[in-house]
């Protein structure tokens, strides 16, 4: 009799004890987001065309270095003041046809940015703005400057070693303000590191990184130190560009 006494007490903690431990281990995630960056503003003038961009984007754990490179065309010689969105407030290089010109970095106090419309969290936007003379033909405005990843924990737990995927955003949608040229092209380049974090536990066996921007046109190449995508768009292309790096199994969840 008390052996079946001690046993149903047993089974009773048991039942009472594990499904508390279950939501023991769930806590939030760790997601640390970050607005993107935007293409250059039109001037809006029929005047200018742009024939091509190539988006380079080199990126470490925590923040990428974004080239954008764009050949413009132009039926008359002028000053023209330039305009972009970035998320962060970070020196810019900004070169018209070679030449180095001075770019200033300050708030947009019209525009901030919302991870949904229904937040109420805005994060802050800044402006790029410099201005470069432009000649009748093709122009080259070149600019650099770096920009934050997103981090989002994906495996993660009180119990459990967390990793994380990075993310990197671009909205493309102020381009298309621009007249693109018949034979427009946009070259995106996005090269990250192969060695995992050491946050998500550094080198493993079963675990490699991966690139993936959600198009179909994209190709990943890997080298002994870099993950290589490149993806290449005609006049018709995304508004955003959201690329996710991390381990291939974190990448592969819905």
């Amino acid at each position: 009799m008390n052996m079946r006494l001690n046993l149903s007490i047993l089974l009773t903690t048991a039942i009472m004890l594990f499904p508390a431990l279950s939501p023991a281990n769930m806590r939030a995630p760790n997601l640390i987001w970050q607005p993107p960056s935007f293409s250059l503003s039109s001037p809006q003038s029929n005047k200018f065309k742009v024939k091509r961009e190539k988006l380079n984007i080199d990126c470490d754990y925590e923040n990428c270095q974004v080239q954008a490179v764009y050949e413009i065309t132009s039926d008359i010689q002028a000053d023209v003041a330039f305009v972009f969105v970035m998320p962060a407030n970070t020196p810019v290089s900004a070169r018209v046809n070679g030449t180095l010109q001075p770019a200033t970095v300050t708030l947009d106090e019209i525009n901030a940015w919302k991870l949904r419309n229904s937040d109420t969290r805005e994060y802050p936007l800044y402006k790029a703005a410099f201005t470069g003379q432009v000649s009748i033909g093709t122009n080259t405005i070149n600019i650099k400057y770096n920009q934050p990843l997103t981090l989002l924990e994906r495996d993660y737990g009180y119990f459990t070693d967390s990793r994380s995927i990075e993310q990197f955003s671009y909205q493309l949608g102020p381009l298309k303000e621009w007249p693109l040229a018949d034979d427009f092209s946009l070259d995106v380049t996005l090269s990250s590191l192969r060695k995992r974090p050491e946050r998500d536990g550094g080198w493993s066996i079963l675990k490699s990184r991966t690139i993936d921007c959600m198009q179909p046109e994209q190709k990943i190449e890997k080298d002994s130190e870099h993950l290589n995508l490149t993806v290449k768009f005609g006049k018709k292309f995304p508004d955003t560009l959201i690329c996710k790096i991390g381990d291939s199994d974190l990448l592969e969840e819905k």
